[in-house]
């Protein structure tokens, strides 16, 4: 039984999040070295469609994905073991509020 201050989940952001998983699941593992970004873009998806739903956190996802090659300019540095990665959570790219 659900508590019953949640909402009911969205079955578009549920879809979106098998999609997610499974390419977190099979590609990641193989592709993570080679991410620059903090969070990847995968964990990126998954925070923005949790946060913001199904429309916005798409809109979220792939203006993340067009725009990753400029971010060297924008987005500051945060050390994640031995490496330095570009900081770009979901809310940092909030334009509607």
């Amino acid at each position: 039984m659900e508590p019953c201050c949640l909402p009911p989940p969205d079955e578009s952001s549920s879809l979106f999040s098998v999609g997610i998983e499974g390419y977190q699941k099979i590609l990641s593992p193989v592709l993570a070295s080679q991410c620059y970004m903090f969070p990847s873009c995968s964990a990126y998806a998954r925070q923005a469609l949790a946060e913001y739903g199904p429309f916005l956190g798409l809109l979220l996802t792939i203006d993340r994905l067009f725009r990753e090659a400029d971010e060297e300019q924008t987005s500051p540095l945060l050390r994640q073991g031995d490496q330095f990665k570009l900081h770009d959570p979901p809310s940092a790219n909030v334009w509607w509020k």
